[in-house]
């Protein structure tokens, strides 16, 4: 096996998480990043990992959704990913104290792995999610809807108006106050305006899109899709609550002929709740699963200590602090 630190700017961009885009973004919320290359049994692997600073000058050490095959058709064994991480922490600048990974939707929940990874109760990236295949037409895409979907997307018809729009300032600024506006009302954390903002303005390979929803001249939804070549992202949505008609839908349906009009070939509506999660995260499976993408769930963040000992002192801290905050 080859390990290879490169420039994050030679990261192929397959998933937007696993980009150049991504680093720089993180870098607004103080992150450090360094990009590998790995050879294996003939087979190519990237990965991105950010780097922050947490305890007695130890960094954790972030890798979201890689180790990722450039052919996107290989997993690597565990002993493969211990093998890569070692690699990783001789090589880096940074005094590693462990390394956390969300490893891809390909490895799935039953991919076993051993004592030598700690599984995390709450993970940073989404455990389940709902992908909808763009390879098909988009009238086969459609016929998948469910009646849920439907059913919305008809009361929509001729009331609701959706289309890109350029992300101004002001427009990034109405779609702002609409997240705020609906994140008191479903009682969820926001992001701060600039880093929004700073979305938009990265040039990469990756792309993002605002796109909105009007009843008569009022904007009454939006979303914030991030794409790459191949994977696009439902990032971040908003709306107001309107009698009878939801924009949701009629965004949603947007973005979806959109990314297949721009030759991308999935569409991830990014994290679903389960059974026991709250009912405001039932709603929204509802509403990500009345598309007729496919259920997909991976193994919740996988921690992989360097230095055991203060590890474990750090495990401690996390989880005395989940308690106090949750």
């Amino acid at each position: 096996m080859k390990v290879e630190k490169i420039s994050i700017n030679k990261l192929h961009g397959i998933h937007p998480f696993v980009s150049s885009y991504w680093a720089k973004l993180k870098e607004f919320n103080n992150w450090q990043n360094e990009a590998y290359l790995v050879e294996s049994d003939g087979e190519l692997f990237e990965t991105l990992v950010l780097y922050k600073k947490i305890v007695f000058k130890k960094y954790l050490a972030y890798i979201p959704f890689s180790p990722l095959s450039i052919e996107e058709n290989y997993l690597l064994t565990q002993e493969q990913l211990i093998e890569i991480l070692n690699s990783i922490n001789e090589q880096s600048i940074f005094n590693i104290l462990f390394f956390r990974l969300d490893l891809p939707f390909s490895y799935g929940v039953n991919k076993i792995y051993t004592n030598k990874f700690v599984k995390n109760r709450n993970s940073i990236q989404p455990d389940l999610s709902v992908q909808l295949n763009l390879k098909k037409d988009i009238s086969e895409i459609r016929a998948s809807y469910k009646k849920r979907a439907n059913r919305n997307l008809k009361k929509n018809l001729n009331t609701i108006f959706t289309t890109e729009v350029a992300p101004t300032d002001k427009n990034i600024e109405i779609w702002y106050s609409l997240y705020k506006e609906t994140a008191k009302r479903d009682n969820f954390q926001i992001r701060n305006l600039e880093y929004i903002k700073r979305l938009f303005n990265i040039k990469s390979s990756i792309k993002t899109k605002l796109i909105f929803s009007y009843k008569a001249n009022e904007v009454v939804g939006g979303i914030i899709v991030l794409y790459s070549k191949k994977e696009a992202i439902y990032l971040f949505g908003a709306s107001k609550k309107l009698p009878h008609i939801s924009p949701s839908y009629s965004l949603q349906d947007f973005a979806i002929d959109n990314m297949k009009k721009l030759g991308v070939e999935k569409y991830d509506f990014f994290g679903i709740g389960d059974d026991s999660t709250s009912e405001h995260l039932k709603s929204l499976t509802l509403f990500k699963t009345a598309f007729g993408g496919e259920k997909v769930e991976r193994i919740p963040s996988l921690d992989y200590p360097i230095n055991k000992l203060l590890f474990r002192a750090y495990k401690l801290i996390e989880k005395l602090r989940y308690f106090v905050y949750r």
